[in-house]
């Protein structure tokens, strides 16, 4: 997720989960475009295998990466 909610007595605040800059994002649950314009906005080369949605990622979640490296999408 890369926004939760916060609800308070008539509003409901947006809160960011986005992880720190340099971190490899969770993208499980993603449909393939979405991570894939995520990804490659960061500076990653995105392959994928299969169709769907994410179910499988190379990089953990919270690892730091650089620019151009590889990072593969396993969908289901």
């Amino acid at each position: 997720d890369w926004v939760g909610g916060k609800a308070g007595d008539e509003e409901i605040e947006v809160v960011s989960k986005q992880q720190g800059k340099g971190l490899v994002p969770n993208v499980k649950g993603f449909g393939a475009t979405d991570a894939v314009t995520l990804l490659e906005g960061m500076g990653l080369k995105v392959y994928l295998s299969g169709l769907g949605k994410v179910i499988e990622q190379s990089m953990p979640p919270g690892r730091r990466y650089r620019k151009g490296e590889r990072i593969v999408l396993r969908l289901n």
